[in-house]
């Protein structure tokens, strides 16, 4: 190699040769490609570059695009498609301030990394050339779009388009990706926000398709409907949401820069808030409380009417939005029967569903709440007015949801309350009674969240003071329809100073207008408008009346139709509710008009009830109406009783005592000592339902402001709680052990440790003070079984809370007082909670099945279960039996003393039941007594001779039991034959009864069914007992199937006797009452036959080889009489000449 020195213009002069004849050129283009070659190589040496043929291809490339381009722009303009630029972004902060993603923000690395979209989208190529990113606008496309490209896709290959609104600016495009596919250089062509500007892309898409070429598109739901051909090429859509790992480190972005709201809890909070939708603007919205999605919404609807459908579409949006808004749907086809669209309306509601609306089968409704909120508002912000819209779309709302887009109406401040209202009773002139009455509703809500609005502050007093109960106690006190309680509670309250408080918050207590005072406004200028015809309507005019009397308003036409209207007998229907509403309406506004009615129909209303409520007499006397039913024992009973006279009350509401008895139909003259269906109940305690709905309305209302709205929330209060009670039982733990122990110092608390424990203690007292509960507007997203478990004050975690808190607030006490019966109600209540924390757990155990478990709260559950099971036995050694001289180590002592217990009962039971074992009665003792405080259950199995005589062991064995009736509370007897289970269950005995129901079983005469009802036996209960086999008696099973046989003809024959007058009525309805008790009646013979076919074919099968003896034949021919006399009808006869006591001896007779 050598260096030769030559003439610059020889040089130039070779260039222009060789680059004319390597890339074909004219000399036009000659000089410019030496120039640029020249500067190249110029740059190259300066960096010392190794210089490869690529590298020249590269340029040369470079070159010609540039002539193209230059082409291009003379003709069209400039900027249809250009080469991406990854250059640093200036305004970084136009990223966190919602401002459209550009490359620049990726390159400075202001987006989140999505990786799960990022893979979607590599996958998404695997499969085809043309991949869209599609979803409403503001979920993070266009950021994805352009991370995906800046990761995967050298930056001199990877163009966007800019603009392509005609078919001569597709040729051009066309024309250049042939040209790169001529050179044979790849391309990523980027399509961001495919919309108005690149109307034409799907011929591109297919173009790139078919060369071979990657494009990566973001589109909007409207313009992908708008715009899309997908018959022109296949794609691969990913649709991008919003997951929780997402949202957490989008919130840390944001939090870095200072960008988060004040009011913003977590990350976990603000995703929960967005819902399912799970929309990645709105989530920015919450967490930011930022304009960007109302400046996105603005510009998006200016697009929307430059269209020639545009008029409507925004009609539509702004309709279906306030709905939302005020939380009703809205039915498509009534909707589009006031607002009249050109073209398909299904194309219409496409294009805007899943941007703007969300459409369910036959509703619409929006797409998220926060974009409804901004629609709302950038549709009404001068005309038309919000009120216009929501009077508008009344008649497309569904008929059950119009009561609550009026109360959401009358509550919303940017609506206004005088316009709508005129504009209701406008609605009502010449209306059906029903539209009056659903308005009606929807005014009463509204005026009752206006009065908590106006005293919302007295609330959150009385919040302050006594937390949810503070509450509870205000809003019982001014219900509107209900006496004032606060005078009555005075001398109950135990907090006498709080108490006063709470008495001063009440005085100051603004109570009008409420809801009934606009209700009265309306009626005011309604009734005045209703014509005659429609007040004759049974089915609703006692809803009117109802109204008119709690408003005080006088209906003008009334006194020309109550004749008229007291005629007719529609509302005695199959639906109760008619009657109840005609009835106490017109009781209460017109009193006379009623007694006139009740007078003339008396038979028909008296029998007509007797049908609808099912009861078997009603009887009345002296101002007081009694029932009788037949009661149902495996329903619940007390409710069989009140839901009759609940109805009674409303029906009839003139009586001063409203009473029931349930008639009790039990086989073998046993009787229930404890009747639930006895009531007698004055008046004013059994309050009139329609009433009472009306209070729940301010109540719920009222509690709802302080219910948890999150399930984030939700969690984290329960998780602290828990932590800190752990944290709490440790350190009384502690304590308690320092008590009760020898030591040679005394126990000395830092005083770091008593600021810990009294913070430690100032949130427990928040948390039990203020329970939190959920609020029902989440109640749709729970299984009905869990959100019961959850709600219900009688299941475990209710419970728990409960008697943790009496704990709580009684260990307080004791430590300063050491009052024994504070110890003893303190260590109750540990105990009760304690029993309650495994209920506690599972009833979370199946809420984490179901949603997020934020905190994994689930690895508190052993910790837990061990703490308690610890400060239990350390708080009985400390107050319940206290040892005479401190041991050194409690828990050591405990458990010795456990073992001596053991040793002791063990010892106590033998010395009773050994003896019994000379006589071949087996009884196996437990190893220990079950604790379920505060009450103590012995199990014990004993053994039986004769399966079908269990009553002579049992009554050997209550006999022994009375010697030990102070061991436990109740007792659970097992019978055993040949060393087997043979029944299911055992006998549940409580210890201060057995000596009555031995004296009973003496005489034969048992009072209570119960108390001989064999009952399951608790698994806890259970295993204190060795593992006992299963074995079925056939003698013990023919003597249950035949006594069950006996006792429902027993039943039947008493059931028909009770019935059998009511035949004797010529009333209608009591007539048909009788059909129906007949058909029941039937029924139950019917499954009785069936039954005794079973026990015929179980008999005949076990016990065959005796069917030749007299005792055979016995139970043969009864079980043969059942069959035969169900089939002739004449069970009842037959069954009377029956000798019950000879079969159930040939029973007995049986081997």
């Amino acid at each position: 190699m050598k260096i030769v020195s030559l003439p610059e213009e020889e040089i130039l002069e070779s260039l222009r040769k060789i680059i004319s004849e390597t890339y074909d050129l004219g000399s036009d283009l000659v000089e410019c490609y030496i120039k640029i070659f020249i500067s190249a190589f110029l740059k190259w040496a300066e960096e010392r570059k190794n210089v490869l043929r690529k590298d020249l291809e590269e340029t040369r490339v470079s070159i010609q695009e540039s002539y193209e381009r230059e082409e291009d722009y003379q003709a069209y303009g400039r900027g249809l498609i250009d080469r991406i630029s990854w250059e640093p972004d200036a305004s970084i902060d136009d990223f966190f301030e919602g401002k459209n993603s550009r490359p620049g923000h990726i390159v400075c690395g202001a987006d989140v990394r999505r990786d799960k979209w990022i893979e979607k989208i590599g996958n998404a190529f695997l499969s085809s050339n043309v991949c869209v990113l599609r979803s409403s606008s503001g979920q993070g496309k266009s950021a994805l779009l352009y991370r995906y490209a800046y990761e995967n896709w050298p930056s001199e290959s990877t163009y966007i388009l800019q603009v392509l609104e005609t078919n001569e600016q597709v040729e051009k495009v066309k024309n250049y990706l042939n040209f790169r596919k001529k050179i044979q250089l790849p391309i990523l062509l980027l399509i961001d926000n495919a919309g108005f500007r690149t109307p034409y892309w799907p011929q591109i898409a297919q173009e790139c398709s078919s060369l071979g070429f990657k494009i990566l598109l973001s589109i909007r739901h409207e313009d992908w409907y708008r715009y899309s051909k997908e018959n022109l090429t296949h794609f691969e859509i990913v649709e991008p949401t919003l997951d929780l790992i997402e949202a957490k480190e989008i919130f840390n972005r944001f939090k870095e820069k200072g960008k988060i709201a004040y009011a913003v809890e977590s990350p976990e909070w603000a995703y929960e808030k967005i819902g399912d939708s799970r929309l990645f603007i709105e989530y920015i919205y919450l967490i930011t409380h930022g304009q960007m999605l109302e400046e996105r919404l603005q510009d998006q609807v200016r697009q929307i009417l430059r269209l020639s459908e545009g008029k409507s579409k925004v009609e539509l949006i702004r309709r279906i939005s306030l709905a939302d808004t005020l939380g009703v749907p809205i039915i498509i086809d009534k909707l589009l029967e006031v607002v009249s669209v050109q073209g398909d309306p299904q194309d219409i509601l496409l294009s805007l569903s899943d941007e703007y609306i969300s459409i369910n089968s036959k509703t619409a409704s929006g797409l998220h709440w926060v974009r409804s909120n901004h629609l709302v508002k950038i549709l009404h912000t001068k005309y038309p007015s919000m009120a216009k819209t929501a009077l508008s779309i009344i008649e497309s709302v569904p008929l059950p949801n119009v009561s609550t887009l009026i109360s959401n109406a009358l509550t919303t401040k940017e609506i206004d309350n005088n316009m709508f209202l005129e504009g209701l009773v406008e609605k009502c002139h010449d209306a059906d009674l029903s539209k009056i009455l659903i308005f009606l509703e929807g005014i009463f809500e509204a005026g009752e969240c206006l009065l908590y609005e106006k005293n919302k502050k007295l609330f959150d007093d009385a919040f302050n003071l006594l937390g949810s109960s503070g509450v509870q106690l205000l809003s019982w006190e001014f219900l509107p329809f209900s006496k004032k309680i606060l005078s009555n509670l005075n001398s109950t309250f135990n907090d006498k100073h709080n108490f006063q408080h709470l008495n001063s918050i009440a005085s100051k207590f603004i109570e009008k207008p409420r809801g009934i005072n606009l209700c009265h406004d309306f009626l005011t200028k309604v009734v005045p408008t209703i014509s005659k015809e429609k007040l004759t309507s049974q089915q609703k005019i006692g809803k009117l009346l109802n109204w008119c009397y709690l408003c005080n308003v006088k209906i003008p036409e009334w006194e020309f139709v109550k004749d008229e209207a007291i005629e007719y007998k529609e509302i005695f229907g199959s639906n109760l509710d008619p009657i109840i509403d005609f009835s106490l309406g017109l009781y209460r506004y017109d009193e006379q008009t009623y007694e006139k009615w009740f007078l003339k129909y008396e038979k028909e209303i008296l029998g007509y009830l007797l049908l609808s409520t099912n009861c078997i007499k009603i009887s009345i006397r002296d101002k007081r109406l009694c029932i009788k039913f037949i009661v149902e024992p495996s329903d619940d009973v007390n409710k069989q009783a009140i839901t009759r006279l609940e109805t009674l009350r409303s029906t009839l509401p003139f009586y001063d005592k409203y009473q029931s008895r349930g008639i009790w139909i039990l086989p073998f003259e046993l009787l229930s000592t404890d009747d639930y269906s006895r009531k007698d109940i004055p008046k004013e305690n059994l309050p009139i339902k329609s009433d009472v709905q009306k209070n729940v309305i301010w109540n719920n209302f009222v509690e709802s402001h302080y219910c948890v709205t999150s399930l984030y929330e939700y969690e984290k209060k329960w998780f602290d709680f828990r932590v800190d009670s752990l944290r709490f039982i440790g350190i009384i733990s502690k304590l308690v052990r320092a008590l009760v122990e020898i030591r040679t110092k005394p126990h000395v608390i830092e005083h770091d440790e008593l600021t810990e424990f009294d913070e430690l203690t100032n949130r427990m007292i928040d948390f039990l003070k203020n329970y939190p509960v959920l609020s029902n507007e989440l109640k749709g997203n729970f299984p009905e079984e869990l959100w019961n478990q959850i709600t219900d004050v009688k299941l475990p975690s209710r419970k728990w809370h409960f008697k943790f808190k009496n704990f709580f607030q009684m260990i307080i006490k004791y430590m300063d007082n050491k009052d024994i019966e504070i110890g003893r109600l303190l260590v109750n209540n540990f105990l009760d909670s304690k029993k309650n924390l495994e209920g506690m757990q599972k009833t979370f155990e199946l809420f984490f099945d179901h949603f997020h478990d934020y905190f994994a709260a689930r690895s508190l559950n052993e910790k837990e279960l061990e703490a308690y099971d610890s400060l239990a036995d350390l708080l009985n050694l400390w107050i319940i039996e206290p040892p005479k001289i401190k041991p050194k180590n409690a828990l050591s002592y405990i458990k010795q003393m456990k073992k001596i217990h053991q040793k002791k009962l063990i010892y106590e039971l033998n010395e009773v039941f050994d003896p019994l074992k000379l006589t071949g009665l087996d009884v196996r003792i437990p190893e220990n007594i079950y604790i379920d405080p505060p009450l103590r259950y012995l199990v014990l199995s004993f053994s039986v001779k004769d399966p079908r005589h269990i009553e002579r062991e049992l009554m050997i064995i209550l006999e022994s039991l009375i010697e030990l009736k102070e061991i436990a509370d109740f007792f659970y007897l097992v019978p055993l034959y040949e060393k087997a289970l043979f029944c299911s269950g055992g006998y549940k005995i409580n210890s201060y009864g057995i000596a009555e129901l031995l004296s009973q079983f003496k005489k034969d005469n048992i009072k209570d069914w119960k108390h001989i009802r064999l009952q399951p036996i608790p698994e806890d209960v259970m295993r204190y007992l060795p593992t006992l086999e299963f074995r079925n008696s056939s003698m013990y099973q023919i003597q249950i199937k035949i006594s069950e046989l006996l006792g429902i003809v027993q039943v039947l024959k008493k059931t028909k006797d009770y019935i059998e007058p009511l035949s004797l009525d010529q009333n209608t309805y009591v007539m048909e009452l009788y059909k129906r008790q007949k058909n029941r009646l039937i029924q139950y013979e019917e499954n009785l036959g069936i039954l005794s076919i079973e026990t015929k074919i179980y008999f005949l099968t076990e016990f065959s080889s005796q069917s030749k003896e007299p005792y055979f034949k016995v139970l043969y021919d009864f079980l043969t009489l059942i069959e035969i006399s169900l089939k002739d009808n004449t069970l009842y006869e037959c069954f009377g000449k029956v000798n019950i006591e000879n079969i159930l001896n040939a029973v007995d007779m049986l081997e």
